[in-house]
């Protein structure tokens, strides 16, 4: 048997400018993911690590049991590594992860 075969369309849009610490200046960024996975076999679910470690590959899902294949999640400036798992029906799995590098600081002048 084959893994599932997994595709990813990530669209970004800012929500708003939050500041963690009084004039800090940083922006949270508002992003969302939609995973499209392909089996004979047909799509079980969807797992997300939204703070995936490349350096320890332990895939720690923050969203265990996504049917849909479509989350929202929010940055912070920095770079972030996101680690999606698609499960078919068979339990054969596929991983794919994401390199996100989030700019978002700004300066009053």
């Amino acid at each position: 048997m084959a893994k599932p075969h997994l595709f990813i369309f990530i669209s970004f849009f800012i929500i708003g400018f939050y500041s963690c610490k009084k004039d800090d200046g940083l922006i949270t960024v508002k992003v969302e993911f939609i995973a499209s996975g392909h089996s004979e076999a047909g799509i079980e679910f969807y797992s997300w690590d939204f703070d995936f470690n490349p350096n320890e590959p332990t895939f720690k899902a923050e969203v265990l049991l996504d049917t849909e294949g479509k989350q929202v999640y929010k940055f912070k400036p920095g770079l972030h590594h996101i680690a999606v798992k698609v499960i078919d029906n068979d339990g054969l799995e596929n991983t794919e992860i994401i390199k996100l590098k989030v700019n978002g600081e700004l300066q009053r002048l």
